[in-house]
């Protein structure tokens, strides 16, 4: 099949492409370079909002105010670009997400990955599974490393990424390739991604189980209840075909 830019494909990243085992890229770099103390806090301030940031309601009071916790943490913590690396190069995507990805890139189909989560945090683990060239863009908060040193960068308000933004971001990438909205095709796996790409019949979610997935029912055009991405990729290779 010859390349095509008829269509483009959005994916949420934490959860969806890393597997909910992980829990998140974030919670990746807490366990592992957070101290103690600064993952005891980290656990309170998460079970404060957990509904909230589940169900990607939020509030930007509350998501700036989170995000100016974790940038103190890091900064507590001594996180720089080096040693996120170095934490996440054994990170693994979800089985058969990276040769999703590169069927994508072969078929000259735009990704992008729309994440809540860090953004620095995500190409490290693309590179680590190989598939740093297979992904287009990256839609995801900013908080940010210099370049050469590695360090962290001063707090910079208003670079976040929340749930409600990721309906505007799949139609803004989707409009920069020239694909129509009703084009676009994406995968996420929680209430959080009820926004992503534009039509609920091209919605598709992830659940760890039934429970989850009658959750997941109102806001997705299909749900599957699967461990491994080869039964997305079968998903994304039918909405193609039907195209």
């Amino acid at each position: 099949m010859r390349p095509t830019q008829t269509h483009a494909v959005v994916f949420d990243f934490d959860g969806t492409l890393l597997p909910k085992t992980l829990a998140s890229a974030m919670r990746i770099i807490e366990l592992k370079l957070y101290s103690p103390a600064s993952l005891t806090r980290v656990d309170r301030h998460v079970a404060r909002h957990k509904d909230s940031i589940v169900n990607g309601t939020i509030t930007p009071h509350d998501s700036e105010q989170g995000w100016r916790f974790t940038h103190d943490l890091y900064a507590r913590e001594g996180v720089t670009l080096g040693r996120v690396r170095k934490a996440l190069r054994d990170a693994r995507l979800r089985d058969g997400a990276a040769d999703c990805l590169r069927l994508l890139r072969r078929r000259g189909i735009p990704t992008a990955i729309i994440s809540c989560g860090v953004a620095a945090l995500i190409p490290p683990i693309l590179e680590a599974n190989g598939v740093a060239d297979c992904v287009t863009a990256i839609y995801a908060t900013r908080i940010g490393f210099d370049r050469r040193s590695g360090a962290l960068l001063p707090y910079e308000p208003h670079r976040h990424v929340s749930a409600k933004d990721k309906g505007n971001l799949s139609r803004e990438f989707a409009a920069r390739h020239g694909v129509a909205p009703a084009n676009l095709l994406a995968v996420g796996d929680s209430r959080g991604d009820r926004k992503l790409g534009h039509l609920k019949k091209n919605r598709l979610g992830l659940a760890a189980d039934a429970d989850e997935a009658a959750l997941l029912a109102p806001f997705m055009g299909c749900v599957l209840v699967t461990k491994s991405f080869r039964p997305v990729t079968d998903w994304l290779l039918k909405k193609l075909k039907s195209a």
